[in-house]
């Protein structure tokens, strides 16, 4: 289990983006030679475009507001916090609103299931999961007896990790984001 406390922040031309993790680590956003990527962003100002990312699929969720979404030619719809959106890379994607949210980045290779933990549970990885990533957007947790802070990421690898199980103690109004990253079989 690898804890991540510090992040590396750029500009956007929206606001600012913070990358959290990328995989493999050797890989850049901005040769687009990555296979998944999580990160945060501002958006600070009123309308925004999304950077286009062809090639790769996208999981927005939203920490702190609303936000107004258009997707191509569809109608407009409100983004509110705590609810996972699926889109693709290279939909046309313009934002109305100030908010920080919460980007997974993939390859078409892997599926992400994206979940909401705000109580006590045990959480078990299953045969096809190849990593389950955690961040703590509020409150405070415990995985297997680490203590968690808000914004940290928890990474948990498959391959590396010895216990097939992880057990996740919960304080009063905490917002843990679950993230399983799957290979498509």
């Amino acid at each position: 289990m690898e804890i991540i406390k510090t992040y590396k922040t750029t500009d956007w031309s929206g606001g600012k983006t913070t990358e959290m993790y990328i995989y493999p680590k050797d890989c850049s956003y901005n040769e687009r030679n990555f296979d998944f990527r999580i990160s945060s962003a501002t958006i600070e100002v009123e309308e925004s475009e999304f950077t286009d990312l062809i090639g790769y699929r996208r999981l927005l969720t939203i920490l702190d507001g609303e936000l107004d979404l258009k997707i191509n030619d569809k109608p407009v719809f409100k983004l509110k916090e705590d609810v996972p959106f699926y889109f693709l890379g290279s939909d046309k994607v313009t934002a109305r609103g100030k908010v920080r949210d919460f980007n997974v980045i993939f390859s078409p290779k892997y599926n992400i299931e994206w979940s909401l933990i705000n109580k006590d549970e045990v959480r078990e990885i299953k045969s096809n999961e190849v990593y389950v990533i955690y961040f703590l957007v509020k409150g405070e947790v415990k995985i297997n007896d680490q203590l968690i802070k808000v914004n940290e990421l928890i990474v948990i690898d498959k391959n590396e990790k010895k216990e097939l199980q992880h057990i996740i103690f919960s304080q009063m109004e905490s917002r843990l984001y679950e993230v399983v990253v799957q290979l498509n079989n």
